[in-house]
């Protein structure tokens, strides 16, 4: 079974939040997952979004402390291939596959480009499950064919 997640999901594996312990349990299920480099590019960001929003939004989550020791311990586990998978996709080919979901499906749904383009790595990469906590992206897997995870009870991202 290949399940991939959207990068909410590690965010909630690092930071507590009430959907943290669906992720254990996803994480628990399936060990690791393919780590792309938009996951690369979208976690630690999300990780310094989280402190934007406790300053800003009193949304405490994590403090720049935090940040730094939480992308201390993914470098490492991203250097022992622990949760994080390394895999490279040929741009051309994730460009097409995105252009493809997206012409089917934004105008009626209104999916944003990360939701087109994580939904679109999961296909070319042949996963059955989506693993996330945001709606839109579940919704776009759903509509594709792949199971999700967890399978109910989501909160929004």
């Amino acid at each position: 079974m290949t399940c991939y997640a959207d990068t909410n999901l590690f965010t909630r594996l690092y930071v507590e939040h009430p959907d943290t312990e669906a992720a254990r349990q996803i994480h628990a299920q399936f060990g690791s997952f393919p780590w792309t480099f938009v996951h690369q590019v979208e976690f630690p960001n999300s990780l310094w979004h989280s402190v934007f929003d406790g300053r800003n939004r009193g949304q405490t989550f994590v403090d720049e402390n935090q940040v730094q020791a939480i992308l201390a311990d993914y470098e490492n586990q991203l250097k022992h291939r622990q949760t994080f998978r390394p895999v490279i996709l040929e741009n051309t080919l994730l460009l097409h596959q995105s252009r493809l979901l997206s012409d089917r499906h934004t105008a009626k749904h209104g999916f944003r480009s990360l939701d087109i383009v994580h939904v679109a790595q999961a296909i070319i990469l042949n996963c059955k499950h989506f693993a996330s906590f945001d709606t839109k992206a579940r919704q776009l897997a759903a509509i594709e064919g792949l199971k999700l995870l967890p399978s109910k009870n989501v909160s929004a991202v």
